[in-house]
């Protein structure tokens, strides 16, 4: 595995805890640490993937939900132009 994949992994697993937590506690009761201790990693290494701190990765975190939830609304409408069931106009 490239060190560039590795990269993306650690970081999509970064926005994977960090949607769960937020998700769970909200983003005003959820701190870096919380973040870092259940990847059990150090607090300083979220950097590393977010320079901007919380900030931005709550706003990466939140267009990647996004993002999956306009791709699922594209794949139902094209399912749904297929669907030998539905009513025409």
């Amino acid at each position: 595995m490239s060190m560039e994949q590795e990269v993306k992994d650690s970081t999509q697993r970064v926005l994977d805890v960090a949607e769960t937590l937020f998700m769970d506690r909200g983003y005003n009761a959820i701190t870096l640490r919380d973040i870092a201790d259940e990847l059990g990693i150090k607090q300083a290494s979220l950097y590393y993937h977010f320079p901007g701190g919380k900030e931005q990765l709550f706003l990466t975190m939140a267009e990647r939900m996004f993002e999956r939830h306009r791709q699922g609304i594209v794949t139902a409408l094209a399912e749904g132009e297929h669907d030998p069931g539905r009513p025409t106009a």
